[in-house]
């Protein structure tokens, strides 16, 4: 997979990212060069931190972060320990074994990624974080090999299966930009509803919960190895299913493009940004879902006009596939305003169809983590056959039109 010359032109047209003081424009040239290197060469090509433990208790290249620009403590702290790691487990396993040596997976991945951020003009990204947790997930996991009677191996191939995650989640934005559509987009900027969910960045990503979801699956399944545990696990398949979302927009925008129609979703640095949570994001609780909701909310009901342009306005209310969409609103309006002043009449109506989307989502009013997993699960899927049905009429009503 490459980044041809068109794909760089196409996102160099792109439109700019709004800051709450300014708008500033994007360097879409730098993010092009900057997402190059991704390009098909993370998950299986190319692996240069996986090391053999004579090589860690030698001259490992983790001590070498100042020469690639990290300078970072916490970095540092995480070398360290892996050569504490490697010198213990020296003594147990042949000294060919290879193992993840993650301090060097992450220093790979971050100057590439701080390329990216600084293209979007923004301090961090989905991506960002994704990183910062992998490196305190690998601090804990080395710790506790270090721990008398430890299970080195099953701690080692849990470490082998996130470094495997992580490589999913970084390349999948290369991926993602490259399907920016190539069109030419307005210098106008666009007035851009205040953006809540970028207010606060999270403090935690999917990666901190996979010990929990991998740990869950062996006590069901002693024979699955962690790789193959987080796989199958819901986390991974609302990763996906999230993932699958964006690729689709982006697909309808080919669609359109293949028409000679306008696009329907206008790519943005901010639609990008949003596209990035979506694919790389699992909620658990109030705060994430409410997120999720405002990146969809942006995508889907803010463009509903545009998808009327498609499908007519009694077809997207009368049809139970665009109901996803309305479900959307409601979910934002739970979370984002108040609701409960003015006419009783309709504190009573938006009340009872908010209470109706979590009953048909969750089955109830979520509380638990796994009741804001299944609550995103549903949406997904739901999102998913809205896009697939738009798709399928998008291509009938245009070959007719042709």
């Amino acid at each position: 997979m490459l980044i041809n010359e068109s794909v760089i032109k196409s996102m160099a047209k792109m439109a700019s990212v709004t800051s709450e003081e300014y708008a500033r424009r994007v360097d879409f040239q730098e993010l092009a060069k900057s997402i190059a290197p991704l390009s098909g060469t993370l998950e299986k090509e190319y692996r240069p931190w996986m090391n053999d433990l004579t090589g860690i208790i030698g001259i490992s290249s983790t001590l070498n972060h100042k020469k690639l620009g990290m300078d970072n403590e916490g970095l540092q702290k995480l070398a360290q320990l892996e050569i504490q790691t490697a010198r213990k487990l020296s003594t147990q396993f042949p000294v060919s074994t290879v193992i993840t040596e993650a301090s060097v997976h992450i220093t790979e991945l971050s100057g590439l990624v701080t390329q990216m951020n600084k293209a979007l003009n923004v301090d961090d990204s989905p991506v960002s974080l994704i990183l910062k947790n992998y490196q305190s997930v690998a601090v804990h996991q080395y710790k506790e090999i270090l721990r008398p009677n430890a299970n080195a191996s099953a701690r080692l191939a849990m470490l082998d299966a996130i470094s495997g995650f992580v490589d999913r989640q970084v390349s999948w934005v290369s991926d993602y930009a490259e399907r920016i559509p190539k069109t030419q987009m307005s210098d106008e900027e666009d007035a851009v509803e205040e953006d809540t969910s970028e207010k606060e960045m999270a403090e935690e990503s999917a990666v901190t919960r996979i010990p929990q979801h991998i740990g869950y699956a062996n006590r069901r399944n002693s024979e699955i190895t962690p790789s193959e545990a987080l796989e199958k696990s819901q986390l991974n398949r609302i990763l996906e299913m999230g993932k699958r979302i964006v690729e689709l927009v982006a697909q309808i925008n080919e669609v359109c493009c293949g028409c000679a129609k306008d696009i329907m979703f206008k790519p943005t640095a901010k639609s990008i940004m949003m596209g990035m949570r979506i694919g790389t994001s699992v909620c658990d609780g109030q705060e994430s879902f409410s997120t999720i909701v405002d990146n969809l909310y942006f995508l889907f009901y803010e463009n509903l006009e545009r998808i009327k342009t498609v499908v007519t306005d009694e077809e997207v209310r009368n049809n139970s596939l665009y109901s996803c969409i309305f479900a959307i609103k409601d979910f934002r309006t739970y979370y984002r305003h108040d609701f409960e002043h003015g006419k009783q009449n309709n504190i009573k109506k938006k009340s009872e169809n908010i209470r109706a989307c979590f009953m048909r989502y969750c089955g109830k009013m979520p509380v638990k983590s796994k009741d804001y997993m299944k609550l995103q699960y549903n949406l997904y899927n739901d999102i998913l056959s809205m896009e697939e049905g738009l798709i399928e009429v998008m291509e009938e009503s245009f070959s007719v039109e042709s």
